[in-house]
């Protein structure tokens, strides 16, 4: 009896397994990807690359996403695909307090002492759009796709 439900396990692993992949390939096809085997035959992307990619934190991310979604069709897939992308983050009070309180501070400085406020400003706007954004970005799947997009257009 044994054998029959390891033989069942196993099975069912395979399964899911080939699942993944064909929703990969799926979204590879809609994001008009070429097949990566042939772009790394053609050598339009480097195996070293791809490697580099391959561990990265989007891929990691975009692994899990893929394997924990459980997608049963496409249009389930391509609405949670499309769902990250094109929903209204919930921070967005959030960005326009930000914005407000970092245009003021720039305004008084700049009030009180012209050029310690605009060079305030300048350094704000930087700590904002570098530092700070990079920290509460919401993650998409999309932004492994364009990782891997970005590995055909290095040649």
């Amino acid at each position: 009896m044994s054998r029959y439900v390891l033989s069942y396990r196993i099975n069912n692993l395979l399964r899911m397994a080939n699942e993944d992949i064909e929703n990969f390939r799926t979204l590879l096809k809609l994001e008009e990807f070429p097949d990566l085997a042939l772009l790394l035959s053609a050598g339009e992307i480097e195996f070293d690359d791809l490697l580099k990619l391959r561990v990265s934190k989007n891929t990691e991310k975009f692994r899990r996403w893929l394997l924990e979604g459980n997608y049963k069709d496409q249009i389930t897939l391509f609405r949670e695909y499309f769902k990250k992308e094109f929903k209204i983050p919930p921070n967005t009070k959030f960005k326009v307090v930000k914005t407000a309180v970092f245009r003021g501070l720039s305004m008084g400085l700049n009030a009180l002492t012209p050029g310690v406020g605009t060079a305030t400003g300048i350094g704000l706007s930087l700590f904002d759009n570098f530092l700070l954004e990079r920290f509460l970005e919401r993650w998409s799947p999309r932004i492994f796709i364009n990782e891997l997009k970005s590995l055909q257009n290095k040649k």
